[in-house]
């Protein structure tokens, strides 16, 4: 029988192991909601006829969405009360389950979103459904309209927008003489890019007419998107695409990564992490029952997994994807660290823990070479502590908490450059890098602390949502700092709404300052994502 440290060598290389081979299964299956819009033209009662027919028609239109179906329109009619509707899924899900699921969602949140008004529409990423108490069908509806666009800029805006011009052209031309109204494709722009679009109608349309309902969305683009890396324009009765990297399926595939993105992992990488995963805790557990369940770390572990098959396929400047991989790689480290120092601790501390004991453990309870902490610190010099919680540091205290405290500082020297020492900012009442961001945040001035070199490769944005995460996780109190595996999918998503941090705790030596009470001002960094959404009303 193997001793328990090899058990635990092999666990460990394993569960690194499984960080590098990320399977395609993380990606959620789930409807991407996109927008909706209801219409101030009519309201309804509840429990009237009209919701009666509404009911029906979501039924129907819900039982017709299926691997062969990708436009289905109904109506059910009662004098006076009167509804038609349809759906339309995007042509390259067919064959799929992703149009009948997310047709499925569409009517099962239609209710909330638009509860008693009796004309709407409602956008995914792979459908649309519309409905209406006039008839619609073989009409075509320009508004409301749904403008998103990409962040980023193209290099040579004004040839990106001829390109894209006549790319959308042929589209639009191909998709309305098509049976299915649908149509793809890619047009070379440069050795390294490659422009995907995509048009679509609904099917009642007539040639011309989805025709006409093109000409009037591309005329769009310009206003909305010019010189943009990708955007989209939704109608009613039909939708355009664009993008530099392959976002729908070809040839009945999935679509494709993004240029320069390494190679899918292909089936090998589910087989593996789905042996990998029971493996570990199998062995762990067989080895030592009472022990620490690592279900939990590995949880992380999948978190900080897909963060790196995030990082690796988005179109992010190749500094900010340098960097992200820096921090999932510590935010690993330390996930993995706490699970076996947890573990650990637990094992010698059993007794302490049936007498109800939290989580937070003193440093003789881990049993931490000091010897080792103190050469890392250089004796703990007042300019090598700055990563030490002030939990940990003053009474010795430690818990995974205090390991989220020294990532955010980790975070926050990355972006700005700068290293978290005393004497940093004296004559700004601002002894350290943390209190320096504390105070240009309440100030409304955080990016004055960006790195020159930052300047041209990441936008304000990213920087702004690098050091509000930072600052969330060298908060005072312990017990506001969030979990290592928020903090990673914080990173992960940048549609994550973030919280106002508190105040940090600003440990220079031997004392906490407490003399920066600055009032928070309204002007808090921006959280917003890498796309822009914009609803055009009728």
């Amino acid at each position: 029988m193997m001793n328990h440290q090899k058990l635990k060598s092999m666990t460990t290389l394993l569960l690194i192991f499984s960080f590098f081979t990320v399977p395609s299964f993380l990606t959620s299956t789930e409807a991407a909601y996109l927008s909706h819009a209801c219409s101030n033209t009519g309201t309804f009662t509840p429990d009237s006829t009209f919701q009666s027919n509404l009911n029906r028609l979501f039924s129907t239109l819900s039982s017709n969405a299926n691997r062969s179906t990708g436009f289905y329109n109904a109506s059910v009619k009662t004098p006076n009360n009167a509804v038609y509707g349809l759906f339309l899924c995007r042509g390259d899900v067919l064959g799929t389950d992703a149009c009948e699921t997310c047709v499925a969602t569409a009517t099962g949140e239609f209710p909330q979103l638009c509860p008693i008004e009796k004309e709407a529409v409602i956008w995914y990423d792979d459908c649309m459904l519309r409905y209406s108490y006039v008839s619609f069908f073989s009409t075509s509806a320009e508004n409301p309209g749904l403008h998103m666009l990409d962040s980023q800029d193209v290099t040579e805006p004004t040839r990106f927008n001829q390109v894209l011009t006549a790319s959308m052209n042929e589209v639009a031309t191909e998709a309305a003489n098509d049976a299915d109204k649908f149509a793809t494709k890619k047009m070379k722009f440069s050795d390294l890019i490659t422009l995907y679009t995509l048009g679509q109608c609904t099917q009642d349309l007539s040639a011309t007419t989805c025709h006409r309902c093109f000409k009037i969305i591309i005329a769009q683009l310009p206003s909305c998107c010019s010189g943009k890396q990708g955007g989209r324009v939704l109608f009613p009765s039909c939708n355009v695409r664009y993008e530099i990297y392959p976002f729908y399926a070809q040839n009945g595939t999935a679509p494709e990564p993004a240029p320069g993105d390494p190679p899918p992992k292909g089936e090998y990488g589910v087989v593996l992490w789905l042996l990998i995963l029971p493996l570990s805790q199998y062995l762990l557990k067989k080895k030592n029952p009472n022990s620490y369940s690592c279900c939990q770390c590995c949880s992380n572990i999948c978190f900080v997994s897909y963060l790196d098959f995030f990082l690796r396929r988005s179109r992010l400047s190749p500094y900010i994807i340098i960097v992200g991989s820096i921090l999932a790689f510590i935010a690993v480290t330390v996930v993995l660290g706490y699970c076996f120092a947890r573990r650990r601790a637990v094992r010698n501390n059993a007794p302490s823990q049936e007498n109800g004991r939290d989580d937070t453990k003193t440093l003789e309870s881990l049993q931490f070479d000091l010897g080792t902490i103190e050469n890392a610190t250089n004796k703990f010099s007042d300019n090598n502590n700055g990563y030490m919680a002030p939990e940990y540091a003053m009474r010795g205290l430690y818990s995974i908490k205090s390991d989220v405290f020294s990532f955010g500082v980790l975070l926050l020297e990355i972006i700005t450059g700068k290293k978290n020492f005393l004497g940093f900012h004296p004559t700004n009442g601002a002894p350290t890098l943390i209190g320096y961001a504390w105070k240009l945040w309440n100030e409304g001035k955080l990016l004055e602390l960006m790195d020159p070199l930052l300047k041209g490769l990441c936008s304000p944005n990213e920087f702004l949502r690098y050091v509000h995460i930072g600052l969330l996780c060298v908060q005072e109190d312990a017990k506001d700092r969030p979990t290592m595996s928020s903090v990673v999918l914080m990173l992960k998503s940048e549609t994550i709404s973030l919280s106002k941090p508190e105040r940090p705790a600003f440990f220079t030596g031997r004392c906490i300052d407490h003399h920066d009470q600055v009032a928070v001002s309204a002007h808090n960094c921006s959280v917003n994502g890498l796309t822009i959404s914009n609803v055009v009303a009728r």
